[in-house]
């Protein structure tokens, strides 16, 4: 999931911190700010849910990117 946000050009980072986690944009740049002190399966949980909701240019993922990407969309998340 972190090679598929690379090839969109997020950068994800772990942080300590009181946060859930999620995505935003500084400036320009795309980030992906993860409490790293959540369980692993939160942490899974954010990147799956940042995924979903970002807009994609699917021109930039190879075919093995797309289909994560397709499967990623249709995982019904228990939060």
């Amino acid at each position: 999931m972190e090679l598929l946000l690379d090839a969109l050009d997020y950068q994800v980072r772990y942080e300590k911190g009181n946060f859930r986690g999620g995505n935003c944009v500084l400036k320009e740049d795309k980030v992906v700010v993860i409490n790293k002190f959540y369980p692993f399966e939160s942490q899974v949980n954010t990147l799956i849910e940042v995924i979903r909701n970002i807009e994609v240019d699917e021109n930039k993922l190879s075919k093995e990117q797309l289909l994560l990407l397709n499967q990623l969309r249709q995982v019904e998340l228990k939060l």
